[in-house]
């Protein structure tokens, strides 16, 4: 499924890279520099999230819950694809705990 809008040539998530978010960056007249700071910033947290929602879920209703964790699994690919082209270099790893 298409995004509403365009970052960089695609409007698929799935396609969005490193050289898309850095024409969006000049595009709207933002430092390149800036924009590879913000992603990775907002990718380790989001990725740190997902983890402890889907923990704190499981907790609360003492069962596992595996099609949560499946589209946990989903997103952090998604995260660290991201992160990384983003980056251009691995993101640190979260710990699970939401730190």
């Amino acid at each position: 499924m298409p995004m509403a809008m365009r970052i960089g040539s695609t409007s698929k998530i799935d396609e969005v890279d490193r050289d898309d978010f850095l024409a969006l960056a000049k595009e709207l007249d933002v430092s390149p520099r800036m924009v590879r700071r913000l992603i990775g910033e907002v990718c380790e947290g989001a990725g740190g999230a997902a983890s402890a929602v889907a923990s704190d879920m499981e907790d609360a209703l003492g069962a596992p819950l595996p099609k949560l964790r499946e589209i946990e699994a989903f997103a952090q690919v998604q995260i660290g694809r991201l992160g990384r082209s983003a980056l251009g270099a691995a993101l640190p790893a979260t710990s699970g705990t939401g730190a």
